[in-house]
């Protein structure tokens, strides 16, 4: 995480600084230091624009959904909204020479990119449209008796960092009208980049272009010649330039740059916030968002986990989860199981990917890996199944297409089953030893006791046929029994009464009748499979999806 703020749309007047940090306003002094917040609406701000007397601050922030233009004084108060649009289009562009607001925005149009210029008062009356058709940006020069120069971008969709060297019909491109006649030509038609951000200083235009590959700060006559390049950056684009006609700020990569004219160097500003840096405290992440891969050992127990470039053994019930790999400036990934307590995975410790083996459950410091080593520093290892080797290294053993492990035995050790296995073998046992008659079984499954001839809360009871007896458990359960098997035909714990017990013996069936109870259930006839079927039959309510009647 960066150590700095991020800093964005600068604008400066006299010995003052104004910018965007935190989704607010601040301003600082331009010779670096502590900055202050302007506003704190917490709302995305966009583009802060001193107004020519250095007396007032006009910014666009959403309000109501959609940007808007306001404007506060630099002394702070006077907070006012001069823009009721609506559009999302809106855009802060700066201040004509007259101190009026001037901002874009498609309101009025039928097509969201064609964004027209207004002039917006600071008085709050209504604003004007300027009759130039759709634009970017304007830029208007010195005056030059009673006519103005003045530079306007087209219509550009994606600044340069957005849309890197972009060549397409779309791309910004520059128009001058050198004399203040209201006729417009083509600034440098021949450079072949995207153009946006014009000003004036010392009688030339500036502006960014990339066409060299990076955005940079660039500046010709008013009649488009000796093109002058004066910035160098070949990491990040030049964003976001702002002048006050002599001096230029910028920023690029989240720092903010001042260019003091155009025969100097571009120095970085030493800006520090007032702020307790709430975009960059520290937060937990979201694992479960962002999980990349989770491999289970072989016995079931716990899983590597992959999540943010990091590694985890995470236990799947109770038992101690471990770090594996943690470290911001490494990556790692492809985390498998080795044996019961090492893992193998692919990590770029020395700037290069290697595969390392790490103990998990080594005493070693949370986020690092001292016990990691490449792979080929460990001895090599047997085949699946195979002999340990003297390192004791056992590679995992291959998996079913079911997902079940499968280990490969020695010859003459016992066979061992699966979970799902030893369950169903442990329900057949069970079945098969237990004694005859409902007292014997009551005594080992204390949760079925023999009653009276009748459940409590039926009306009758049919007798039962030679083979089978029926009897209520606490809970109100009906339970058969025909030789050596208990089986539970309902469970009425929800449903405190039931009347009508009979057996159907056509079709090996128990039905009973089951009255309208204080919660407002209707009553109706459900149906239980007679003890004693087939084994491993399941009962169930439903017969051919119906219920018997």
């Amino acid at each position: 995480m960066s150590p700095t703020a991020y800093l964005r749309y600068p604008d400066l007047h006299g010995d003052l600084l104004a910018f965007v940090a935190e989704d607010d306003v601040w301003m600082a002094p331009v010779a670096g230091g502590r900055a202050w917040r302007v506003s704190a609406m917490g709302l995305p701000a966009r583009s802060p624009k001193f107004s020519p007397d250095g007396a007032g601050l006009a910014w666009q922030v959403v309000q109501g959904g959609a940007p808007e233009i306001v404007t506060a004084d630099v002394g702070g108060g006077n907070f006012r909204q001069l823009t009721f649009w609506g559009s999302q289009s809106t855009r802060m562009k700066g201040f004509n020479a007259a101190g009026e607001v001037i901002a874009t925005s498609s309101v009025e149009q039928e097509d969201s990119r064609l964004r027209w210029a207004f002039t917006v008062p600071l008085d709050g009356s209504a604003p004007v449209k300027l009759p130039y058709g759709p634009v970017e940006t304007i830029a208007e020069g010195p005056a030059v008796g009673d006519e103005r120069p003045m530079v306007i971008g087209s219509m550009l969709t994606r600044e340069q960092a957005w849309w890197k060297r972009y060549r397409g019909g779309t791309a910004g491109k520059l128009w001058i009208d050198a004399d203040g006649n209201g006729e417009f030509e083509r600034l440098v038609p021949g450079l072949d980049g995207n153009l946006s951000d014009p000003m004036w200083i010392d009688g030339r235009v500036v502006f960014l272009s990339d066409h060299e590959g990076y955005g940079n700060l660039y500046s010709v006559t008013p009649q488009g010649t000796d093109l002058r390049r004066h910035t160098d950056f070949d990491g990040f684009y030049v964003r976001h330039a702002s002048s006050d006609g002599s001096r230029i700020v910028f920023e690029s990569a989240g720092r903010l740059w001042l260019l003091p004219s155009l025969d100097a160097e571009a120095q970085p500003l030493d800006i520090v916030l007032g702020s307790a840096g709430t975009a960059r405290r520290p937060r937990p992440l979201d694992a479960a968002r962002h999980l990349a891969d989770a491999a289970p050992d072989a016995g079931g127990d716990a899983s590597v986990v992959e999540t943010h470039g990091t590694l985890h053994w995470l236990a799947h019930r109770d038992g101690p989860s471990r770090v594996i790999e943690a470290d911001s400036a490494i990556r790692a990934r492809l985390g498998r199981p080795l044996g019961s307590s090492r893992v193998v995975f692919v990590a770029d410790h020395h700037g290069e990917e290697a595969i390392y083996i790490k103990d998990v459950f080594a005493d070693v410091a949370v986020g690092s890996a001292p016990d990691s080593r490449p792979v080929h520093d460990v001895p090599a290892a047997q085949p699946a199944g195979g002999a340990a080797d003297d390192d004791g290294l056992v590679l995992p053993s291959p998996v079913s297409a079911s997902g079940s492990a499968v280990r490969a035995a020695p010859p003459g050790a016992p066979k061992r089953r699966s979970p799902g296995q030893r369950d169903r073998k442990r329900q057949r046992d069970r079945r098969t030893s237990l004694p005859a008659g409902p007292g014997r079984a009551a005594k080992r499954y204390p949760s079925v006791r023999p009653g009276p001839p009748e459940p409590p809360s039926a009306s009758a009871l049919s007798v039962p046929p030679a083979s089978a007896s029926w009897s209520p458990a606490p809970t109100a359960s009906v339970w058969a029994w025909p030789p050596n098997t208990a089986k539970s035909l309902s469970s009425t714990s929800r449903r405190p009464s039931c009347s009508q017990l009979r057996p159907r013996g056509l079709e090996q069936w128990i039905s009973w009748h089951s009255p309208r109870t204080r919660s407002g259930w209707p009553g109706r006839n459900r149906p239980a499979p007679k003890a004693g079927r087939a084994s491993g039959f399941v009962p169930s309510w439903m017969r051919r999806r119906r219920f018997l009647t």
